[in-house]
């Protein structure tokens, strides 16, 4: 199981300017920060509806949100010239603050993608039982996933327009300060 964080410190593959901050929304409080790549091996493709999609590239800026309280983590990535790619939600066991500056968390493999045009979907269940048959998540953190990454799909349904200009207007304002 990942354990990833908000400064990336796992990922080797790049450079980052990076900046974050504390922040208090309408959905709770945590830590927010901006990375724009300044410099990557190659870059990242992944498959999605209709083909592949880059997702990480030079000049590309990648806004994050780790919420307390909360089972997700929001990933929204932008190209170099500051369209939105997509929202991409991880499903956590729990976001970790015990580092207040770089907060971090387990990935319960189920993740959400949201297409700029509204398009949702839900990846990696088949890892999710994978995971479960092979001990690596206990069978209460399984149906947690489950669970949490229903009730952001079903909230998603109706308010992703929200959550695609929050991340704009919070990638905006972040990039100023780097």
């Amino acid at each position: 199981m990942k354990i990833k964080d908000l400064k990336y410190t796992y990922k080797t593959d790049r450079s980052t300017r990076f900046y974050g901050t504390d922040i208090v929304t309408p959905y709770g409080a945590g830590r927010e920060a901006v990375h724009r790549i300044e410099s990557i091996r190659r870059p990242v493709r992944v498959s999605a509806a209709g083909g592949m999609l880059t997702i990480s590239d030079v000049g590309y800026t990648w806004y994050q949100l780790a919420l307390r309280e909360r089972y997700f983590w929001l990933s929204a990535a932008f190209d170099d010239g500051g369209e939105l790619i997509e929202l991409y939600f991880d499903i956590t066991g729990g976001n970790d603050f015990s580092d207040p500056e770089n907060p971090r968390f387990r990935d319960l493999y189920l993740d959400i993608a949201v297409a700029p045009g509204g398009r949702i979907r839900v990846l990696d269940q088949d890892e999710l039982e994978q995971a479960l048959a092979a001990g690596d998540i206990t069978q209460a953190e399984h149906d947690g996933a489950v669970a949490h990454c229903e009730a952001l799909r079903v909230w998603l349904e109706a308010h992703w327009r929200e959550a695609v200009a929050f991340c704009r207007e919070r990638k905006d304002a972040l990039c100023c300060s780097l």
